[in-house]
């Protein structure tokens, strides 16, 4: 099941941006090469997170099917690093994590969430400052 999940995601949002667009709630079209998708209503917003669910799905996924490497039994005297990088990059509120480390990678992610949380806070009470 876990790697049907993200093939089921994406297919269930590009059902649900070409419902929206056949009932009105959207339109669709290509700028140069490009696809676009324009709508208002709630079908094109569930569409567009299936989508972005889909795509952190395939990476929780890679994540989880890497397979530890094991030493022949000649080089057991030789010392192993394990290296584990990560970083966050934050475009508007969408947190958009990269990691070697699956619980690294989980903390990227609730630091990214709380910081578009805290900006979008701050963002609603800008007016009345």
């Amino acid at each position: 099941m876990e790697r049907r999940l993200p093939p089921l995601l994406f297919l269930g949002g590009v059902a649900c941006l070409i419902l929206g667009v056949v009932t009105g709630e959207g339109e669709a079209g290509i700028f140069i090469i490009f696809p676009f998708v324009v709508g208002t209503g709630w079908l094109m917003l569930l569409g567009v997170i299936l989508i972005f669910s889909s795509i952190v799905a395939v990476m929780f996924t890679a994540l989880s099917s890497q397979e530890t490497v094991r030493m022949p039994p000649g080089h057991q005297n030789e010392r192993r690093t394990d290296t584990k990088a990560g970083g966050l990059i934050l475009i508007g509120p969408v947190p958009i994590v990269i990691s070697s480390d699956r619980t690294l990678a989980l903390v990227l992610l609730i630091v990214g969430v709380a910081v578009a949380l805290g900006l979008l806070v701050f963002w609603m009470l800008l007016p009345e400052l």
